[in-house]
This record gives structure tokens, sequence and C-alpha cells, in this order.
């Protein structure tokens, strides 16, 4: 089990996750936050980032915040 920090970018123009230098990250993600859709959005990025089903990454903190904190199982 692995704990990251991850902010949002909504809005982009293109879905891409982006390693900073603390060991953080930062997703661009093209849809909007409304209704979950960024969420949505980043757990499939991280989901494909660290070759993990979909439903084995979670957002502990931040569901409503640009700032998240997600596990990864």
């Amino acid at each position: 089990m692995q704990k990251i920090k991850v902010k949002v970018i909504p809005n982009s123009v293109k879905s891409q996750l982006v390693k900073l230098e603390d060991s953080s990250f930062k997703a661009y993600v093209s849809c909007s936050a409304i209704k979950g859709k960024a969420n949505a959005a980043v757990i499939e990025l991280l989901s494909h980032e660290f070759n993990v089903a979909k439903k084995d990454v979670e957002i502990l903190l931040g569901k409503t915040s640009p700032n998240k904190l997600i596990k990864i199982r």
C-alpha cells in the first residue's frame, strides 16, 4: 500500500500525470470538476501509472479539493 499526494488541474487540454521532485504528482485532466468527473479521471490516470485496477485507487482526503491524498493498494 502506498499513499501519495496529488494536485489536480481540471479542464486541461490533455490528460497527463506529472511526477514532481517531492514525490508528489500533478494530474492534468480534461474533465471538469463537476459531479466527480475530475476525480474519476484522476483515478483512471493513477491506475494506468501504477498498473493497478481502478478499485485499488482510493481518495482518502480532498474529494472536493484540488489537493488530494490518495491510497494505492
